[in-house]
């Protein structure tokens, strides 16, 4: 719970996330993010693409949170975010749907949060972040802001280290971005 709630402080920090304004988890797994969003007074949600996660998460957060699967409706698309927050999550992905994704989280939201272990386009810097069999991306930061500014995002901070994200992380240099954008 600590560290879920040092991460949704520091993203409301970094993004100045006003209360009330809605706010997009995506990749939220089991809504830990969510749960720490909403006791802070943001009006937070979730997509995940694991049933399993969505089905066991937290009962507080379970009715804020959906499974989205590529190519289908997405859930809360009524709802105009103020915020996306996309972390450990876009390297899962492959270039093309890294693009689709950022495209459509566009037209979703004023503004994102892009959290991602970073590489070479081989290796991750942080060796641990290999262990993860379905990390597909190991990109370096260029090739994540350029992504980002081709969906038409204009990055405002792009930066390795934000004291309360990836804290545990933070003897990697450039082990990670964290990358802001409107």
């Amino acid at each position: 719970p600590e560290t879920s709630l040092r991460l949704a402080m520091a993203l409301i920090d970094l993004a100045a996330i006003p209360r009330e304004s809605p706010v997009l988890d995506f990749g939220c797994a089991l809504g830990y993010l969510v749960k720490a969003l909403r006791l802070l007074f943001r009006d937070a949600y979730g997509v995940d693409h694991s049933e399993w996660a969505v089905a066991n998460a937290d009962p507080m957060v379970r009715d804020y949170i959906r499974v989205v699967h590529e190519g289908y409706t997405w859930p809360f698309e009524h709802i105009a975010f103020h915020t996306v927050i996309a972390k450990d999550v876009l390297e899962h992905l492959t270039r093309e749907q890294v693009e689709i994704v950022l495209l459509r989280l566009r037209r979703m939201s004023q503004q994102l949060v892009v959290i991602v272990p970073l590489g070479d386009g081989e290796k991750f810097f942080v060796p641990y972040m290999e262990e993860e069999p379905d990390h597909a991306l190991r990109q370096p930061t260029f090739w994540w802001r350029e992504r980002l500014e081709a969906a038409r995002w204009v990055p405002q901070v792009v930066t390795h280290r934000l004291e309360g994200i990836k804290d545990q992380w933070s003897h990697y240099q450039n082990g990670h971005a964290i990358l802001y954008a409107r």
